[in-house]
């Protein structure tokens, strides 16, 4: 059961994640790359994403 539960929270993370980079159009894989990662390399590539937001934001200022 805990199996389960635990696999259903990555999938669910995962399917965020993913839904997130489409919304921003920028990434640097194919969507259906983006079902074939890991929770680990989508979370990198989120985290890539917020680097690059984060730096627009600062030329913004």
């Amino acid at each position: 059961m805990e199996k389960n539960l635990l696999r259903m929270a990555v999938e669910s993370r995962k399917k965020r994640i993913i839904n997130d980079l489409i919304l921003t159009d920028i990434y640097k894989y194919s969507r259906n790359e983006l079902h074939q990662l890991t929770l680990t390399e989508l979370e990198h590539e989120w985290q890539r994403y917020r680097h690059i937001s984060n730096k627009d934001q600062l030329k913004l200022n």
